[in-house]
């Protein structure tokens, strides 16, 4: 699993959810209201046999249409990005054919912006493994 299926996946969620504009880059650009994703930490921890843990911590910014007398418009978002990713008691984050559990999830409001944040912690594997099959077939000479 790549960096950018993460953001892929989450930034369709929130669009597909909500309708609004969703944004990684150019904070300044976006259109109100809006959502920027930003990611706070990504770290890989390599293990043998072609295994990774990764560990992903997001912070979804919710940008009201007006920077003033905007905190119940701010927290009933808030809100709304919550129960977005509840699939049976869970919180899940689909990314290819994997489901992602939530962990960690907070919300706070900063300077009438909403921050909708959460970590991921995953197994995955990585580089390509060795093609066993072929190596039954290798003879060793003496």
């Amino acid at each position: 699993m790549e960096f950018m299926d993460f953001i892929k996946a989450l930034s369709k969620k929130i669009y597909d959810f909500t309708g609004k504009e969703v944004g990684i880059d150019n904070i300044n650009a976006l259109t109100r209201p809006c959502y920027y994703i930003q990611v706070i930490d990504y770290k890989n921890e390599f293990f043998a046999n072609y295994k990774k843990r990764i560990f992903i911590s997001v912070d979804i910014m919710y940008i009201p249409e007006n920077d003033e007398n905007n905190t119940m418009e701010v927290y009933k978002v808030l809100d709304e990005l919550d129960n977005m990713f509840e699939i049976k008691g869970n919180k899940i984050l689909k990314v290819k054919d994997r489901n992602l559990t939530l962990k960690n999830e907070r919300t706070k409001v900063v300077d009438g912006l909403g921050h909708y944040m959460f970590d991921l912690d995953l197994f995955d594997m990585y580089g390509v493994p060795f093609n066993y099959k072929t190596m039954k077939n290798l003879k060793i000479k003496n």
